[in-house]
């Protein structure tokens, strides 16, 4: 992040602990757990396979080479991801959550206007509640919206969108690919080719 990191981690299976103010903490290499505790931290969870609990706050969330397991906590979080297969899980707050290059994560926005979105590979993308955004990539991706409003755009794919939360609003862009759009009466569909 371009930042001195205030906790740093090592090599080995490390547990890391920040403090209620806002932290840089750099976990590097080992299977981690990271409790980063109240205030806007920046993470860099290293290349192993780590455990994250961002705690309240308007946190930024890097992550290394490995599959991470994340929860954001409340507040405007952004996670910005490896190579790996991650699972995020979103809380309240305005979330920005994205896919890993090799695809095959599991994001959930959790409540609030979130925006998630998928990257090269499979991905699942549940946007929870509130007014989000679920944007799929390159390849075979479920979207799903949650109750609210949505925007849900597969994007190229084969891809699978669910916009049903028993109310009208939701916007469902299959795109290119064979995609299967489910929807409630009063939403809109389009460039839907169900199978």
């Amino acid at each position: 992040f371009g930042r001195e990191p205030t906790i740093l981690g090592t090599d080995r299976n490390d547990v890391l602990v920040g403090t209620p103010g806002p932290d840089v903490i750099a976990a590097l290499d080992g299977n981690d757990t990271i409790h980063a505790l109240a205030g806007d931290d920046h993470i860099c969870d290293g290349g192993d396979d780590d455990r994250i609990w961002a705690g309240d706050g308007n946190d930024t969330i890097g992550e290394g080479s490995g599959s991470d397991i994340l929860h954001a906590g409340r507040g405007d979080d952004k996670f910005f991801p490896g190579e790996e297969p991650d699972i995020v899980f979103g809380d309240e707050g305005k979330d920005n959550l994205y896919g890993t290059s090799d695809g095959g994560s599991h994001l959930f926005g959790g409540p609030g206007d979130d925006y998630v979105s998928g990257s090269l590979g499979d991905d699942v993308l549940d946007g929870g509640e509130g007014n989000d955004i679920v944007a799929g990539a390159q390849s075979n991706d479920v979207l799903i919206g949650g109750p609210g409003r949505d925007i849900l755009d597969g994007g190229t794919g084969d891809d699978h969108l669910d916009g049903r939360d028993g109310a009208r609003g939701d916007e469902l862009i299959g795109g290119a690919g064979i995609d299967r759009c489910l929807a409630d009466p009063g939403d809109r569909r389009m460039g839907c080719r169900d199978r």
